[in-house]
């Protein structure tokens, strides 16, 4: 090799080591440090009003918001969500509320959030994706509380102040029924007849109801339905039977449901046994609870409401879902 030969590779080597230098200076490249994520939003039971959170051991940036993105689990199209980095919490907020018992992931690519020092702060390889899963399903709160014993498991994550325990709303206002009996009149025998004035509040969102005669917990007829409903407001909402007893007492049960065919409210009115030909029940229900949220360390806190609670709703009827910020 000439001396002039040498002196060229010299040269190229120099300059490539000050390009590699600079580059170096300019481009803060990802450190090898572990992962550091100390609460991972992964959830069963998010409430869809709920931010989502990912924390950290260490302050953190947000480096790409396009590569930070929610999905309905199947879909290829992202949510709207607003991002912002804070200290050591990522926070993701969906622009609408969350739909209800519905799964989604929370998609990253690549190196989208780093510490403030450029150390990665996520259990990724670029330029692979992480995916954390979270639903917005529902405990009821019998589970919660007991049998499967559900409190010691979501303890762990989220305070008593960041669970919410959740009141169903109620829809049906008021039930008003005659009854009728069998009667002689002029020579011949008239048919028992049963009318049910059933009050809805805010119909708009039921769309099936399920009227069904009862006795001693089984169908005395088969049961009435009214199906693909368009109501709006308060609605009356009246039906007719005959043939019901005139010698024992039933029962009436409604069922209301949405458009997901999920149970949106019911209730029984117990017709009783009267001698008289006409007999008239009137149940107008007050539940001053209804629709209401509370934490459960607000009914730690206050057992008046957790007894007022316990006392107008089943257990298997009050929701359980957690919050992340």
């Amino acid at each position: 090799m000439t001396f002039m030969q040498l002196k060229s590779n010299l040269y190229t080597k120099m300059m490539l080591t000050i390009t590699a230098l600079v580059l170096l200076g300019m481009i803060a490249l990802p450190t090898n440090a572990e992962a550091a994520v100390t609460f991972d939003p992964s959830v069963d039971y998010l409430d869809v009003n709920s931010a989502i959170v990912i924390e950290f051991d260490r302050p953190i940036q947000l480096v790409s918001s396009a590569d930070v993105d929610l999905f309905e689990a199947g879909s290829i199209t992202a949510i709207g969500t607003n991002k912002s980095a804070t200290n050591n919490k990522l926070t993701i907020t969906p622009s609408s509320t969350l739909k209800k018992d519905t799964d989604y992931e929370l998609r990253f690519v690549g190196h989208a959030v780093l510490g403030t020092d450029n150390s990665q702060v996520l259990p990724i390889t670029s330029p692979g994706n992480l995916v954390y899963r979270i639903s917005t399903d529902s405990l009821t709160f019998e589970q919660l509380m007991s049998k499967t014993r559900e409190i010691n498991y979501l303890i762990n994550d989220y305070t008593p102040r960041r669970i919410l325990v959740k009141a169903p709303i109620r829809y049906i206002a008021q039930l008003d029924v005659i009854h009728k009996r069998q009667e002689a009149v002029q020579g011949s025998t008239t048919e028992s007849v049963t009318n049910l004035d059933l009050t809805i509040n805010n119909s708009n969102v039921v769309k099936r109801i399920k009227i069904t005669p009862m006795r001693n917990g089984k169908a005395l007829q088969t049961p009435r339905e009214f199906d693909n409903l368009n109501l709006s407001g308060a609605k009356v909402f009246d039906v007719g039977f005959t043939k019901l007893p005139d010698t024992s007492a039933f029962d009436i049960e409604v069922i209301l449901y949405d458009i997901d065919d999920n149970q949106l409210d019911s209730r029984i009115v117990k017709i009783p046994l009267e001698s008289k030909n006409i007999t008239t029940v009137k149940q107008k229900d007050t539940f001053k609870t209804a629709g209401r949220n509370y934490t459960l360390y607000d009914l730690m806190n206050k057992p008046n409401d957790l007894q007022q609670l316990l006392n107008e709703n089943r257990m298997s009827e009050i929701t359980v879902q957690v919050k992340q910020q």
